[in-house]
């Protein structure tokens, strides 16, 4: 049964890095409709290049699980680079909401107004979700908050999960130190489950938001897609340890640990291969995503990236003529979980006759420049 699961999970992940390099080269292949070249930067604009981080998340998941499945000593190592690879990915993510969803102003525009509990979002749900915690949201205090501690995981994951390594390493030579090991113990629980909250959180307020926008982008599903690799290697190393633990007495087996870390790499390679096929369907590489050239405007997606990167368009006068305004209507809307009040442009934002920043072509165009940001 060890030989069959190590040709399982090696031939699921040659199927998981087919499927994913076949995906991204349907996005690579997309992004010649919007004129973007690779260039000196090797860049296929700033829409391709976070979507395709974000769909290598599969590969690289898969190949270290199929890894770790057939040499279980390297699991420490290989959940480092799955932690170096995820703690990117993450904030990749909420860069490419930002893209799809045109920017702050459409951001901005179709936030709540009236009061939620922002801040009520797993893991740390239980303590955000009493009643006194509903208030409205703060703008753009709040919004610093989730990505300020998405960063930190991003910096000190990476980091923490080396000395983590370390420490085990002395501790397998004999050479116990209990204090060290609950000291890590903590900060990579507390980093973890600030950067699972403050991603849940944001992305909780943002992915309905791309979802009215342009109905055309899945951007639950791409929560969902991020959100699941999340899961997928602490959870699965937990339930495997506490199953292996139960089942220590009836396994014919001097040291569970290898067996453990064995059978998490496999089931890690099969939810990679999962994700890995559903992938088309939660990063579609339609039109609607990659819009063709427009000879007469500008390239897509030009303001959101200029504001991603701090610059505030309406003090530029040869940019506020490009930014357009988006009228407050009131409407109600359905956030993925509580209900909550937010101001839009309604049918106008849906269609992107306003806010054709979205990606998908639009259908009012500006006077002379014609511009769709």
């Amino acid at each position: 049964w060890v030989c069959l699961t190590w040709a399982l999970s090696l031939a699921l992940m040659v199927c998981t890095v087919f499927l994913s390099m076949r995906t991204i080269w349907c996005h690579v292949c997309a992004t010649r409709r919007s004129g973007f070249t690779r260039g000196f930067h090797v860049s296929l604009g700033v829409r391709a290049d976070l979507t395709v981080a974000i769909l290598a998340l599969p590969l690289s998941h898969g190949v270290t699980a199929a890894i770790q499945t057939v040499f279980p000593g390297t699991s420490e190592v290989m959940a480092f680079i799955r932690t170096l690879h995820f703690s990117v990915s993450i904030m990749k993510c909420i860069f490419l909401f930002h893209i799809l969803a045109g920017g702050d102003d459409c951001i901005g525009a179709m936030l709540p107004k009236s009061p939620v509990k922002a801040f009520n979002a797993p893991p740390l749900c239980c303590i955000f979700c009493w009643p006194c915690c509903k208030r409205p949201l703060r703008k753009p205090r709040d919004i610093q908050i989730f990505l300020l501690a998405i960063k930190q995981f991003t910096i000190c994951a990476p980091v923490i999960t080396l000395v983590d390594i370390l420490v085990k390493e002395r501790a397998s030579s004999g050479k116990t130190d209990n204090i060290m090991d609950r000291v890590v113990f903590l900060l990579v629980a507390s980093s973890s489950m600030t950067a699972m909250w403050a991603f849940n959180a944001l992305s909780g307020l943002i992915a309905p938001i791309v979802q009215q926008l342009r109905r055309e982008y899945p951007a639950p599903s791409m929560r969902k897609f991020v959100t699941i690799h999340m899961l997928a290697g602490k959870i699965i190393d937990l339930l495997v340890v506490l199953a292996m633990q139960r089942l220590h007495g009836t396994l014919c087996v001097k040291d569970w640990r290898p067996f453990a870390s064995m059978m998490s790499g496999f089931l890690v390679v099969i939810v990679s291969f999962v994700l890995a096929a559903v992938g088309p369907q939660m990063f579609p590489w339609c039109e609607a995503m990659y819009r063709p050239r427009d000879e007469q405007g500008l390239p897509q997606d030009l303001i959101p990236l200029l504001q991603l990167n701090g610059v505030n368009t309406h003090e530029w006068p040869a940019l506020s003529s490009l930014v357009l305004k988006v009228p407050p209507v009131t409407e109600e809307c359905e956030q993925h979980g509580p209900s909550f009040q937010s101001t839009t442009t309604g049918e106008a934002l849906r269609d992107g006759s306003c806010c054709g920043a979205a990606g998908g072509q639009s259908q009012n165009r500006l006077s002379d420049h014609s511009l769709i940001v």
